[in-house]
Order: C-alpha cells, then structure tokens, then sequence
C-alpha cells in the first residue's frame, strides 16, 4: 500500500479538531501538520495526535499533500486563495466564501491550479441524503420542507444563521431535486447582534407550482434536523441526525398514488458518519489528481450560495 497522505488542518478550534480525529482514523491519510494563529491551541491539539503545531500556512513544508481549511467563514477567501497559488489541493469548510467576489477569485486559483478543490457541506455525504437521492431519482418533486433547529451558541459569531446552517438544507434541496429557485422570499429574527439573523425562514419557488420551505434556527432550546420532501408519487422524510429515512409505498415500488395510503415505510439505510466518508473522497481525488472528482465542487457550492445571498439581501431589506 503507498504512504499515508500528509494533510494539514487549519484551524484548530471545533471544526478542525473533528477533522484532525476523523484524519487520524482514516486509513491512507494522516494530519502531519495542524496550523492556528493562536499556536498554544494548535500544539495543544498536535500532541494529541502525534501532528506538528505550526503558527502560520506561510510555515507549511513541501512535503504537504493537501490543507482542510476550517478557520471562520470570513477568513476562507485569503487563505483558501494563498493555499491553492501553492498547487495545494484544499477541502475548504463550507461556506466557500462569504461574497460572491471572493467566490470567483478562489475558483479563478483553483483552475489555475488545476488541483482537487473541495466544500465542506458533509449532509451530501449523510448516508440519509445519499438514500433520499436514489429513492427521489426519476421523481417530479411538489414541495420540500426543512428545518434545522440549534440551542444558540457563542461559537459562530462572525456569520448569521443563513450561511451557518441553513445552508446545508439549501444545498440538499438543490441537489436532490436538481433545480434552482426562480424567486426567494424570507423573513428572520436578529437576537444577539442588530442586522445578523439567528432566526430565518425561507420560500423558495421553482416555478411549475414547486416549492420548498426552509427554516433554520439558532435559538431553540432543542436540535432538529429534518427534511420532507412531496413528490407527484409520495412523501419522502429525513432525520439527519438518526439517519432514518421514510416513504409511502407508492414512491419506493413505483405504484400509482391514491393518496389513501399515508403509511410511511421505513428506507433500509446503511448508516455511517458523514466525515469519514467526506474526508475519504477528497483524499481519492488526491490520489488520483482529478479536480472533478471531489464531492462538492466550488463552482456547485455557489448554487446553494447564491440562494443564501438572495435570502440574507432580503433579510437586510426587511430590517432597513
């Protein structure tokens, strides 16, 4: 078997260490190198793991074989770009990058460059998602509901609850029903700071008489994360978080729905973390050094963004 890819993380704070565990128990990678600016915290997390602390990517040795950036969103774009015009293939954590502008000049170095370049939305590789999509294929799909429900939390304080977490259920409604929205409407609560939402819901409406609910909440005293989706077939449901998946019977054997029949049979999933499966495929496309084969490309993460900027553009008009 060839050696262990030698990965760096950067970032050392709760994203990055689940990076660096889900790294270390992977097989074929190894986290060589954990990089923050803060450098206690880096080489805290280093012993750990047995990695090498470094303070600055300016520090990275040529032996690194491919970064996961995990810093806060604002910082994605400079360092994302920095990282890349050095020919290293990168996992960037979603979201890609805040602005459009900062979107297009990471993908402008990362063709450049012409090495695998991934986003982190790790629910794509939820085994519930990947089920959902191979029971929705071939389906014309009516309406979708989301919600994804989080106690509030002093950790995400740079980025609303739009590009935090509803981001994710935008990005599987785009995926799984393979359309984008011809107009958006949202509405949404600032708690904590004035102008950031902590609290926001979306309709989504993709003409043909197609829709999709979204809320997304970190203000809750409870975690959801659910995802429905209609089609003209059945009803189709996800929890993200016990990965169980549930159908009408009309939906999963192709039979013609009546509508009587509201039973929801349970999907066989084969359940598993999304990380592992995540990590696993972006270190393929090192291996095999085809930029087209990570799992979320830069330029499909801009889908699901465009969408979370119409929504926080309409946030911020309702406020002023």
């Amino acid at each position: 078997m060839s050696a262990d890819l030698r990965l760096a993380v950067i970032g050392a704070g709760a994203m990055g260490a689940n990076h660096v565990r889900t790294l270390a128990g992977l097989e074929g990678a190894t986290p060589a190198y954990i990089v923050d600016a803060d450098l206690t915290r880096a080489q805290a997390l280093a012993e750990t793991y047995g990695a090498k602390a470094l303070g600055d990517i300016a520090d990275l040795p040529p032996d690194v074989q491919g970064v996961v950036l995990a810093t806060t969103s604002v910082t994605h774009a400079a360092l994302g770009q920095a990282l890349l015009a050095r020919g290293l293939p990168c996992l960037i954590e979603k979201p890609l990058a805040v602005t459009r502008a900062e979107c297009d000049l990471l993908i402008a170095t990362a063709d450049k460059a012409g090495v695998p370049v991934a986003v982190g939305h790790v629910e794509r590789f939820n085994p519930a998602i990947q089920k959902a999509a191979e029971v929705l294929k071939g389906q014309k799909v009516l309406m979708a509901e989301a919600r994804r429900l989080n106690p509030g939390s002093a950790r995400i304080l740079d980025t609303d609850v739009v590009i935090d977490l509803m981001v994710h259920d935008l990005d599987a409604i785009l995926y799984l029903t393979g359309a984008d929205p011809s107009a958006i409407s949202a509405r949404g609560l600032a708690r904590n700071k004035p102008g950031v939402a902590d609290h926001a819901s979306a309709i989504l409406d993709f003409g043909g008489g197609a829709i999709a609910t979204v809320t997304a909440s970190r203000m809750t005293q409870a975690r959801v994360r659910e995802l429905l989706i209609q089609t003209e077939n059945g009803l189709l449901t996800v929890n993200y978080l016990t990965q169980e998946v549930k159908a009408n019977k009309a939906l999963l054997d192709g039979s013609t729905a009546d509508g009587s029949d509201l039973t929801l049979d349970t999907v066989p999933v084969v359940q598993g973390h999304s990380l592992p499966h995540e990590l696993g495929n972006f270190c393929a496309a090192i291996r095999t050094g085809k930029p087209e084969a990570v799992g979320v490309s830069p330029r499909e993460a801009l889908r699901a963004l465009s969408t979370v900027w119409e929504i926080q553009r309409q946030l911020a008009a309702s406020w002023a």
